[in-house]
């Protein structure tokens, strides 16, 4: 099911772009953590589009009923192609739309490194 963004606050808004620098971050200087983390991902996308709109609206998400699609599916940006990385992921994604679960969960036999969210 494709969603609409909600209103957020200007701290969910904060948390957002903090999470799109940190998957910047990961992806860049980290990929070991991303692999492993990957590793004890689980499940596929849902095709929501909840993670389109993380920090902004994606101009490349079709918000089509029944589910989104990306008309750059193909080429994905890194931060796309990796999300979502961790459970901190799915928590900002829930902030976008909490009624449609994320096809993704993680097992946890591997917890996430503490929270460096300011």
């Amino acid at each position: 099911m494709a969603v609409s963004p909600p209103r957020l606050t200007l701290g969910q808004r904060a948390r957002l772009w903090w999470g799109k620098a940190r998957r910047y971050y990961l992806g860049r200087l980290r990929p070991g953590y991303v692999k492993r983390q990957h590793e004890r991902r689980r499940g596929e996308c849902a095709r929501c589009g909840a993670c389109c709109q993380l920090g902004i609206y994606c101009w490349s998400l079709q918000n089509h009923q029944p589910v989104a699609e990306c008309k750059r599916h193909t080429t994905r940006p890194m931060n796309c192609r990796i999300f979502p990385i961790d459970d901190r992921d799915l928590r900002d994604r829930d902030l976008i739309v909490s009624d449609v679960r994320c096809g993704y969960s993680f097992d946890d036999d591997t917890p996430s490194p503490p929270s460096t969210e300011p």
